[in-house]
């Protein structure tokens, strides 16, 4: 019987767009590119498990997104269209 790996933790660059979307974005434990996840509109990111970017074949390459230290979070802004009025 071959032996269970951990799902690896992965911090996450975090950003939210003009339109109010969070980008997630990570350095991949696979194949070392970046990858970038959404995160939903919420007024916090929805991190959590994902699947990479680089699936092989019939093989899972999964990870769980982190929180990373507040240094790798771009606070969220206020929309354009919510600032400015026309």
């Amino acid at each position: 019987m071959a032996a269970l790996t951990a799902t690896p933790l992965v911090p996450t660059y975090v950003e939210c767009a003009r339109d109010g979307i969070w980008s997630l974005i990570v350095a991949c434990p696979f194949c070392g590119d970046r990858h970038q996840h959404g995160g939903g509109s919420d007024a916090e990111p929805d991190i959590g498990y994902r699947l990479s970017h680089c699936l092989d074949g019939d093989l899972v390459n999964d990870y769980v997104l982190i929180a990373a230290p507040t240094d790798m979070v771009k606070p969220r802004r206020t929309p354009r269209a919510a600032r400015w009025p026309r």
